[in-house]
């Protein structure tokens, strides 16, 4: 398989996610819009000056400073836990991943620049969920078990004698260990020369604590669920409790800036709080009111804030990016210059060259040429926007929006500029719902109740939902039936799969209506999450986990589709997709027990439905989707690290041919597709001319075997196989043992 890489549409900022440094560089990254969930920051002081040094989504860091740009030269592709700055280092941090630990350098000639070193492993028990990374001797917490190394990260010991399990830790100006115990709410300490912890029997008991905090002057803050914050200005000897102004509020992260004023988040991350003396009474600043209306009203609102910091500038990271202040949170600034979306719900290219983005923040579109994101949806701020599907008569569909007054599916005529309600009818649909648009615009939902039964529902363009059960009536029972996949071959039918256990498993009908009928020849009790078709009209799909992933559909037979060799046997498909060059794409991915989270396999290319593969790329991310919007170019959207294009020219079959090939000029056309054996082949007379009429025509069986072979001396040639059975031929058409063309037939009779 040969790969080609295309340039990357999109702005080239001075904030770009580093993943892509860590994935196969057949991918290059398609930019996202201008705003970016962060979930941890630090600030600090360097020889650059002031700098914001913070952790973009769950793998990547930015850093920002008062004098403008800055770069990332380096990064890891696992998620960040914290970040402090190293003792007494003014341009130094630790940074923790799952499972390793980087020192971060900060340099500023002649601009500031971030540098990770990776230190050696950590200890664990094999969950690798640490939470921080602390002090001048770094002590870790893997959930709940306390690290510490006295040696700069060379070796490490357990440390949790005399504690048990411990919450959330933090370290005095002494280096003296306090930690929470994760269970029975005591507080602990240990001095810094010492591997025993001590209880501090001065601490309250059943506050239900949930963090602690040690300012810049050594003060003592334990913020509590209903309880308001703990502090003590003795160093844990006596403890007073500041109730004033949070009352029923559950607190959480602290932080101080350089006046001594402490600031709170509540654990629900929806409001920030300031003590101006300490810790005796909690306002709610207004500069966060300016924060919260950049989000859309809804029912239900999400977490806004994820972490705050502070020094004479205060920063906090927000759903939808991320925000200074200088003035003690009176006032906040939006500060998401090239800053970009990691987590996206659904992408698609026009046809123009624009690109459409959804993700948790909204709708967002942006055309080829510009480096501005234009943000349609929600209309009153940011708001959840779910999948994204286009059909060929021009229109784009969203469902999931959860702004104040939209429809949760919006329909869209103008690529995405304007966008109207979508929803007669959908008040059938009203739980768990499976939602897909077809080719035609015809869109499809089922309603997954299971105590009501599972009815579907279908809709043409500019009419209501009706029901869609001729043939399956209504699923219900005690086996909990669902509709989990849609999809259509392209060639007029509309297929339907889902965990329908006593029912047949894969149902398929004419796409323009008509009666269901059971499609499961060689599927056994295996049902799809994934649908799609290949440019020969034959309709490919997986269940999503391993052993038998893969399927494509030959002569009404689901006939199993082989893995890659490198990918464990014990691999699963998060998505596929096919491009017009004929390549099937599959991302491949397994559960790892050591980091309790999915690890990327890669994506892999096929032109013979599994008999060969080629390595595509990003094999250390989780891909969500991978998108083809007609022609060669499939996108694949990951989890976390943005989007990602690559181009596939499609594959050679037998090793003698492989190195007799050379670029494909796509010169030969052979229709009809489908056919009967009988088919026609046309070829420009000009690469006929100049190849003297040395040109073959080779087809090959999905085995690699060689069943015609035709010279060809006319620019039409008229070819009779009648002999040929049902199935997949792949054709190849040389002058003299150079490879000019190629593709794909389908034979039914």
């Amino acid at each position: 398989m040969k790969t080609t890489i295309t340039k990357t549409i999109g702005i080239i900022a001075s904030f770009v996610l580093f993943a892509i440094n860590s994935y196969s560089q057949n991918f290059a990254r398609e930019d996202a819009p201008d705003i970016h969930p962060a979930t941890n920051e630090i600030s600090m002081s360097t020889n650059c000056g002031y700098a914001t040094v913070m952790v973009q989504g769950n793998n990547a860091i930015a850093a920002t400073n008062s004098g403008g740009a800055a770069t990332l030269n380096g990064g890891l592709a696992n998620k960040f836990s914290f970040l402090t700055p190293k003792l007494n280092r003014r341009d130094e941090f630790w940074v923790l991943g799952d499972g390793k630990l980087f020192l971060g350098k900060v340099s500023c000639n002649p601009k500031l620049v971030i540098t990770l070193e990776k230190s050696n492993a950590l200890f664990s028990f094999g969950s690798n969920g640490y939470l921080e990374v602390e002090g001048d001797a770094l002590y870790v917490n893997d959930l709940g078990i306390i690290g510490v190394s006295r040696d700069t990260g060379v070796t490490w010991t357990i440390d949790t004698l005399g504690m048990g399990y411990a919450g959330w830790f933090k370290l005095d100006t002494a280096q003296n260990v306090w930690a929470l115990g994760e269970y029975n709410g005591f507080l602990y300490y240990q001095n810094k020369d010492t591997s025993k912890w001590h209880r501090v029997i001065t601490f309250p008991v059943g506050v239900f604590p949930q963090k602690i905090y040690i300012d810049r002057i050594n003060r003592f803050f334990v913020s509590t669920n209903n309880n308001g914050v703990y502090y003590s200005y003795d160093q844990g000897k006596t403890w007073t409790q500041g109730i004033t102004g949070l009352t029923s509020v559950n607190c959480g992260l602290m932080c101080d800036d350089y006046q001594g004023n402490i600031y709170m988040i509540n654990t629900a991350g929806s409001k920030i709080y300031r003590s101006v003396n300490g810790g005796a009474a909690w306002i709610e600043p207004p500069g966060d009111t300016a924060v919260s209306n950049h989000l859309a009203a809804t029912s239900s609102p999400p977490s806004l804030f994820n972490s705050i910091a502070g020094d004479s500038i205060l920063s906090t990271s927000t759903q939808f990016g991320y925000y200074y202040s200088k003035d003690s949170g009176k006032t906040w600034i939006q500060d998401d210059t090239g800053l970009h979306e990691g987590f996206i719900n659904g992408f698609w290219r026009c046809k123009t060259g624009r690109l459409i983005e959804t993700s948790s923040n909204g709708v967002f579109w942006q055309d080829k040429g510009n480096t501005v994101w234009n943000h349609p949806l929600p209309t009153d701020g940011y708001g959840a926007a779910g999948m994204l599907y286009a059909d060929t008569i021009g229109k784009l569909y969203v469902n999931g929006l959860t702004a104040n007054s939209a429809a949760p599916y919006v329909m869209s005529n103008d690529n995405g500029t304007t966008w109207q309600p979508d929803t007669l009818g959908n008040y059938l649909v009203k739980a768990l719902p499976t939602w897909w648009v077809d080719q035609y615009g015809n869109e499809h939902n089922v309603n997954n109740a299971y105590s009501l039964g599972v009815r579907v529902y279908s809709k043409t363009p500019s009419n209501p939902y009706v029901l869609d059960t001729v043939g399956i009536g209504i699923f219900a029972g005690f086996n909990y039936p669902q509709v989990l996949a849609w999809g259509s071959d392209g060639a007029g039918y509309l297929y339907m799969s889902g965990s329908l256990y006593d029912y047949a498993n894969v149902y398929r009908r004419p796409i323009l209506g008509g009666k269901w009928v059971a499609d499961t020849a060689g599927t056994s009790k295996t049902y799809f999450n994934l649908f799609t078709h290949d440019a020969s009209k034959t309709m490919i799909a997986s269940p999503g986990f391993h052993a038998s992933g893969l399927y494509y559909r030959n002569a009404g037979i689901w006939t199993s589709i082989p893995y890659p060799t490198a990918v464990p046997f014990y691999g699963n498909v998060s998505a596929i997709a096919c491009d017009s060059s004929g390549g099937l794409m599959a991302a491949f991915y397994h559960y790892d027990f050591t980091t309790n989270g999915n690890l990327g396999d890669g994506v892999y290319c096929t032109n013979d439905y599994g008999l060969t593969w080629t390595y595509d790329g990003l094999d250390s991310g989780y891909v969500n989707q991978l998108v083809n919007c007609g022609g060669d170019t499939t996108y694949a959207v990951t989890q976390g690290a943005g989007v990602y294009k690559v181009v596939c020219s499609g594959a050679i079959f037998t090793s003698t041919q492989q190195n007799n090939s050379v670029s494909v000029h796509h010169s030969v056309s052979v229709y009809p597709n489908p056919n009967n054996g009988n088919f026609t082949l046309e070829m420009k007379n000009e690469e006929l001319k100049m190849n003297n009429g040395n040109c073959s025509l080779h087809l090959f069986d999905v085995t690699g075997r060689v069943v015609l072979s035709f010279k060809i001396q006319n620019s039409t040639s008229n070819i009779q196989a009648e002999g040929l059975g049902n199935g997949i031929y792949f054709w190849q058409v040389f002058s003299g043992d150079k490879l000019i063309d190629k593709g794909k037939i389908a034979v039914v009779k």
